[in-house]
């Protein structure tokens, strides 16, 4: 991994925000020396993963050697780490790496450049959470550690739609934006200013797996939009199937519930 794509202040060091551990992570470029470290793991898995495995192992682990191209981590331990390595493109395709600190206030972090910028709020789309019978119209952004917003809960799902559903239940009145990696299963739940428009980040931190959502306005799917219209069940192609010597036939129309409909059960499958 070249320096420039690494986009490192001076290719010693750099951050990553880790979805498992919802902190911002500082590593250094650290040369291994296999007759002086104790090998702890190997894992198949992501960056972010391999850095919250060896956090989760503190003070047992200190040192990551990762591959990016085959995804392989390996986990170590060194007594001494005063051994610093040359830059990240010197020391072939895996990466060496002392993990340094991990913070959830950026502020914290002893390394980089915090900035603050705007969003622009053209990257909208709609979706549909079964779960809680709504749809949702919703801002997707790029990712930076400083949302301006609070922390509500961390969540494991891989789901969008459910990561949404959660924000949206009553349990979690206040929540109004999620932070959400698929990669990493995870959905960190956040209360924002409506009126905000500022995100802060550092500089060198590397892209992240996760993206953030900031949700405009929900409402039932009950409700429907303006222009539209049952279909009429004629004017559709059914897809028909033979089950226990009965024939079924499907139409498939889009999705939205009526009050005339009465709710029997949400199954999942």
């Amino acid at each position: 991994m070249s320096c420039a794509f690494s986009k490192l202040v001076n290719c010693s060091w750099m951050s990553l925000y880790i979805p498992k551990l919802d902190a911002t992570c500082v590593l250094t470029a650290k040369a291994i020396r296999h007759e002086d470290v104790l090998h702890i793991k190997q894992a198949y898995c992501s960056m972010e993963s391999c850095i919250a495995a060896c956090f989760r192992l503190l003070p047992s682990c200190n040192i990551i050697k990762y591959s990016p191209y085959a995804k392989v981590c390996n986990l170590y331990y060194e007594n001494a780490t005063d051994h610093i390595s040359p830059p990240f493109d010197q020391i072939g395709q895996s990466l060496h790496l002392l993990l340094h600190s991990c913070h959830e206030d950026i502020s914290n972090i002893p390394v980089g450049i915090i900035v603050q910028s705007e969003y622009p709020r053209n990257n909208s789309a709609t979706i549909h959470t079964p779960s809680t019978h709504k749809n949702c119209h919703f801002y997707g952004l790029p990712f930076v550690e400083n949302f301006y917003a609070q922390r509500i809960q961390l969540i494991a799902t891989s789901s969008l739609k459910l990561c949404i559903a959660f924000c949206e239940a009553p349990t979690y009145t206040s929540c109004n934006s999620v932070l959400f990696s698929a990669q990493e299963g995870t959905c960190l739940l956040l209360s924002r200013a409506r009126d905000s428009t500022l995100f802060g980040g550092i500089a060198p931190t590397l892209q992240s797996s996760a993206l953030f959502f900031i949700i405009f306005t929900c409402y039932n799917d009950f409700h429907f939009p303006r222009a539209y219209s049952i279909p009429r069940f004629g004017e559709i192609a059914p897809t028909v199937y033979s089950i226990f010597n009965l024939t079924v036939s499907l139409y498939r129309v889009h999705f939205y519930a009526t009050k005339a409909g009465i709710r029997i059960g949400l199954w999942e499958t």
